[in-house]
């Protein structure tokens, strides 16, 4: 038996078996199921340089609305929390030590990214 998939969309079809072949159908009753929801781009975060001595810039593949970045410490103590609202954000060493620290960017939609820095001297 072929399956074929429609391509471009991301609605699911249902098709019922009628006495030749399967046919598109609206009804409550549904024999086979093609399609699934388009996943979406994969969001990343890359930071650069890292490990780093003062600086290091996080880029997004697209700009962040509304987004919350949480920088947190190797015991898990939140150390800085920044507004995010485009495409890259840049951390400032400040006088955090060196380590290895977490963040974690927390968006409108719901969706979390994470991340490892390294501070060095």
């Amino acid at each position: 038996m072929n399956t074929m998939f429609l391509h471009g969309t991301s609605d699911l079809l249902c098709f019922s078996l009628n006495d030749i072949s399967y046919v598109p159908t609206t009804g409550s009753s549904c024999n086979m199921i093609v399609g699934i929801d388009d996943i979406g781009m994969k969001e990343t975060a890359i930071a650069f340089p890292n490990p780093f001595s003062n600086s290091t810039t996080i880029q997004f593949n697209h700009t962040l609305n509304g987004a919350t970045m949480n920088l947190y410490n190797s015991i898990g103590a939140t150390i800085k929390s920044i507004n995010i609202s485009r495409e890259s954000v840049v951390i400032e060493r400040g006088n955090l030590s060196s380590g290895i620290y977490y963040y974690q960017i927390l968006q409108e939609n719901g969706n979390v990214l994470n991340g490892k820095l390294m501070i060095v001297d």
